[in-house]
């Protein structure tokens, strides 16, 4: 949804054509959740999901220390849940899916607004007045001045995204969740709401033993994932 004006794109037949070296594709969420499995926070977890937090939301699903691709390689696409079926349009062409409330452009869109609403928010210092140049960063660090626009924001953003994984849980009864990428750089202030609006969504008998840790890997997860490929198969 993130690139409107692709239709078929083989791009790994491109860069092999151009280096001469077998090329294959994954998709980035997915190469992250591999490279969280075999280098990071999913070391020794058989089964988990990883959230990935960045232009859009992107995610991967680990079953029995595999990446789990679906029918066409498309499965994990967690920034598609809807969170709210009258909620905004998304690019995917749904409504109120999560990837269109916290992912970055929408999450600075929204601080944005909040900062226009209290001239009084150190958002304003952060970017010197310039609001059309915030970014999530920026939230971050409103946060730890103790804005409470801020940090309310990134309660609502970890409340929202506690909602969306409580469908996961769900159906996979999966209780390991890996959250990662650039927004997840706000830590605790996105990660405790999180925890709790999951654990308040959940079926009661999935509640135990729920875990939501952010990855380790940082912008290392999906070019180590992508070497992780190599050991797929192992035992």
């Amino acid at each position: 949804p993130n690139f409107p004006d692709w239709a078929v794109v083989r791009l790994g037949d491109a860069v092999q054509a151009r280096t001469g070296l077998r090329t294959e594709v994954e998709n980035d969420a997915n190469a992250a959740a591999v490279g969280e499995s075999v280098f990071g926070a999913g070391q020794g977890v058989p089964n988990f999901v990883m959230v990935t937090l960045g232009t859009g939301v992107g995610g991967g699903v680990i079953l029995d220390r595999k990446i789990y691709r679906g029918a066409t390689g498309a499965a994990g696409e967690l920034g598609h849940i809807s969170i709210n079926m009258n909620g905004p349009l998304c690019n995917c062409g749904s409504y109120g899916c999560i990837e269109r409330y916290v992912g970055q452009r929408f999450l600075s869109d929204r601080a944005r607004a909040a900062a226009e609403r209290h001239p009084d928010s150190p958002l304003w210092r952060i970017v010197d007045g310039r609001l059309d140049e915030i970014e999530p960063v920026h939230l971050t660090q409103a946060a730890q001045m103790g804005d409470p626009q801020a940090l309310d924001l990134l309660t609502c953003v970890g409340t929202e995204l506690g909602a969306a994984m409580a469908s996961v849980v769900n159906l996979l009864e999966i209780r390991t969740i890996i959250v990662g990428g650039g927004v997840a750089g706000a830590g605790e202030f996105i990660l405790a709401p999180m925890r709790r609006s999951l654990r308040a969504r959940v079926l009661r008998g999935m509640a135990t033993g729920l875990t939501i840790v952010a990855a380790e890997l940082g912008n290392r997860a999906g070019i180590l994932g992508a070497a992780g490929l190599l050991f797929e198969n192992r035992d």
